[in-house]
């Protein structure tokens, strides 16, 4: 029986560049590490890469100049709304200033006291105390007079100086709105764009084809074992500190091959341990329970017997799991190698 559970390993490569052969990288970074950390592959372990290197070895983006060009097009009154964008200098601020770029005026509305993935926008304690409710309209003058000291506890900046700044530089004029009721920007303007994300519909067939099974096959054929991989972006967590949830892409996993399709199906320990086993200690205990995970019925949802166990998709799982391992700073390993996750305490 093993010792060890889930090992998760950040995968350094090289800086990958638009037309970089995506998937040789991926499959040689992978057998320099195997050489360098001494692990042997075995069935069911996970590759991941992050979407980023994805999008850019393969060229899928645009340039500011695109998205003003774009816009111009769809808006030739080049006066908008732009209505509750993420607070995000690397999310939103590059598509900002291509909206920018291409229009004369914009008039941001943002919801408050933050945006829909948890961004602060001011100091809630000063929210309490202050005439505004969550049922308000807040202009730019009122936010400036009662929340413009307000700054961001990570970036250390406050978000709507920065987006301020960010359109002026691009000789467009801002008003900034504050208002959770969308409708109040048909007060300033007819022409809108929309900017929330998770009540938008994105493609999960993108790469599905790609990268991910031309990895699989690569590997499959080096090792002669079943290697499951997928592309990865945000995971699904909140921040207890900052208080952000992060899920700024609606879609964890873009692209997977097909043994990352489903559902865990695990028995709480502590549910039988407490319940069924509860008069049995120690190495009794411990054969008791492999013997029941063994045992287990191939779908057990909806028993009590998997009461705490986490219900969601493994594929968001695993891509909190490497979202979180791969950071988003220098680390330097957009692929994600993860052992035993499929292990449970009855493996050998």
């Amino acid at each position: 029986m093993r010792c060890v559970g889930t090992v998760v390993r950040g995968i350094r490569t090289p800086i990958i560049k638009k037309d970089d052969d995506l998937a040789t990288i991926v499959v040689d970074s992978l057998m320099a590490a195997k050489e360098s950390e001494g692990f042997e592959f075995r069935d069911k372990d996970i590759v991941a890469i992050t979407e980023a290197v994805v999008g850019i070895s393969e060229g899928n983006y645009v340039t500011v100049d695109d998205v003003a060009k774009d816009l111009q097009e769809k808006f030739p009154s080049k006066n908008i709304g732009v209505v509750n964008p993420i607070l995000s200098r690397n999310r939103f601020s590059i598509i900002l200033k291509g909206i920018a770029r291409g229009m004369d005026k914009i008039t941001l509305l943002s919801s408050f006291p933050s945006d829909e993935v948890g961004n602060g926008i001011m100091d809630e304690s000063i929210l309490d105390k202050s005439e505004f409710d969550l049922a308000s309209v807040i202009s730019e003058d009122e936010y400036k007079e009662t929340f413009g000291s307000w700054i961001h506890p990570f970036t250390g900046i406050n978000m709507v100086d920065f987006y301020r700044d960010l359109i002026e530089s691009e000789d467009c004029e801002v008003e900034f709105v504050f208002s959770n009721n969308i409708r109040t920007i048909l007060d300033y303007t007819n022409d809108v764009l929309t900017c929330d994300i998770h009540t938008r519909e994105k493609s999960t067939a993108l790469l599905k084809g790609e990268v991910v099974e031309e990895v699989q096959k690569r590997l499959i054929e080096l090792t002669g074992k079943q290697i499951e991989v997928m592309v990865y972006g945000d995971g699904a967590f909140k921040d207890p500190v900052g208080k952000i949830w992060e899920l700024a892409d609606p879609v964890v996993s873009p692209a997977h091959t097909s043994g990352l399709v489903g559902y865990p199906n695990e028995i709480k320990l502590k549910y039988v341990s407490d319940n069924k086993f509860a008069d049995l200690k120690g190495d009794e205990l411990k054969e008791a329970i492999v013997d029941e995970i063994r045992k287990k019925a191939e779908n057990l949802m909806g028993q009590m017997i998997t009461e705490g166990t986490t219900p969601r998709v493994l594929t968001d799982l695993i891509g909190s799991l490497c979202d979180l391992t791969s950071g988003s700073g220098d680390k330097g390993t957009p692929v994600v190698f993860i052992q035993g996750y499929f292990d449970n305490l009855a493996s050998d």
